[in-house]
């Protein structure tokens, strides 16, 4: 009897837990959109990505962040224009410094391409370190949805994302065979080394629009493809 009052006293707590860790989300998601109004975000059906700013020592960051944020964008339900065809048409026109790119009016982006917001970003942070056979790598990102209908910033988010390969080691009962371990996940680091690049920003892009109290709110085309599968 003891133990079946204990277990409920333990349930009721859980769930009193579970209950406040929620309201605690509740309440700042929207203290987030007291700034950033959510209903204004979501009337913004399409977006531009521009070539993001880098202050990282990793020159391919700026790729491998382009190469993978579309699909994200897309899975909230926003048009997204080719990433690729913006970028060769702004080379085209001399304008590929993307720290320029940044400082740009997004009434300037939004006349030339018809885009109703403009997806500014800077990469803060991209450093991987190399001890003994391991590798560590981080990234820092910066995001700054502007209105191209007002070019006042209607949404903003930083991400930080950490990949170690020492925790893919695993639990060795032995030096030798934590020796062998560390020295095949090295030799898979380094035949994989763009894949865990593109990997960590894909995480990085994902849990800065899908998840967590600054999320970006689904667009009007997830809407609609919900309630078409419906």
């Amino acid at each position: 009897m003891k133990r079946i009052f204990l277990t409920i006293l333990l349930a009721i707590s859980l769930v009193s837990c579970a209950k406040k860790d929620n309201s605690k989300f509740i309440n700042a998601r929207s203290s987030f959109y007291e700034k950033y109004s959510k209903e204004e975000i979501k009337d913004h059906k399409s977006i531009l990505v521009l070539p993001a700013a880098n202050n990282a020592v990793n020159i391919d960051a700026p790729f491998y962040f382009l190469s993978t944020i579309s699909s994200s964008i897309a899975e909230k339900g926003y048009y997204v224009f080719p990433v690729n065809l913006v970028n060769r048409l702004l080379e085209d026109e001399g304008a590929s410094d993307a720290n320029m790119l940044n400082k740009s009016s997004p009434f300037k982006i939004s006349k030339r391409f018809g885009a109703d917001a403009i997806l500014y970003t800077t990469i803060q942070e991209w450093d991987a370190k190399y001890i003994g056979l391991a590798t560590v790598i981080t990234a820092s990102l910066e995001y700054t949805l502007k209105s191209g209908k007002t070019g006042k910033t209607i949404w903003k988010t930083t991400q930080k994302v950490k990949y170690d390969s020492n925790q893919n080691l695993g639990q060795q009962n032995s030096l030798v065979g934590l020796l062998i371990a560390m020295a095949v996940n090295a030799a898979l680091d380094k035949t994989m080394a763009d894949s865990r690049h593109y990997d960590l920003v894909k995480s990085a892009n994902v849990l800065a629009l899908h998840s967590g109290v600054h999320s970006l709110p689904n667009g009007q085309r997830f809407v609609a493809q919900v309630e078409s599968d419906k």
